[in-house]
């Protein structure tokens, strides 16, 4: 559904797009690291937009014991912490986590710190992001047995308060992710499946 963050062969300097049918112009650089270099790196000494691309790269590549996951919660430290990472940083850099083989080390802790960012700004959430972060939340749940009841309680609620304003084709999207969960309750999953049948689920208009 989603990428690993800007893993991809580009090393692209921009934001998600706002719907799948829109994809934003973005000024492509080269990479800052060979993939054959990124088993060492040493996230420490990168910017920090170009260590959140080696985070989603090592992921799209499913290095498992390479330095980055190592080097991870220190470099996300030197940064400030978690809430120094704007809502599109944190966006890319759980999708990249969600992304990870399963048996790359990853701190519990650290996860949930990076999930709080959202419950604490949710607001500087677009629909979009709210979206990738429930997407990262279902994977890594799946993938990671991750389980934050608090975290999914608030973000169902913000799912339920912009529900007016939520496309149909998110609503499913953020149902495809985490409607499986048990922490999804019945009330939560028929709000998103009640649309109404006149219209496009994937109508981004």
């Amino acid at each position: 559904m989603f990428g690993a963050g800007d893993g991809g062969d580009s090393f692209a300097w921009g934001q998600e797009p706002e719907s799948p049918e829109q994809e934003p112009e973005v000024e492509k650089k080269p990479p800052p690291l060979e993939d054959q270099d990124l088993e060492n790196a040493n996230l420490l000494l990168l910017p920090k937009d170009e260590f959140i691309w080696a985070v989603g790269r090592a992921a799209t590549l499913r290095l498992t014991q390479s330095k980055v996951w190592n080097d991870l919660p220190h470099a996300i430290h030197a940064f400030g912490g978690p809430l120094e990472f704007t809502p599109s940083e944190v966006c890319r850099l759980l999708q990249a986590l969600a992304y990870a083989p399963a048996d790359a080390p990853m701190e519990k802790k650290l996860l949930q710190r990076l999930f709080k960012v959202f419950a604490l700004r949710a607001k500087e959430f677009s629909d979009e992001r709210l979206m990738r972060i429930m997407y990262a939340y279902g994977k890594l749940s799946s993938k990671r047995g991750l389980s934050l009841p608090r975290f999914m309680d608030f973000a169902t609620s913000e799912v339920v308060e912009r529900n007016s304003s939520l496309r149909s084709w998110r609503k499913v999207r953020i149902l495809e992710s985490v409607g499986s969960l048990p922490e999804a309750g019945p009330e939560f999953k028929s709000l998103l499946l009640c649309q109404d049948s006149s219209e496009d689920p994937y109508d981004s208009e």
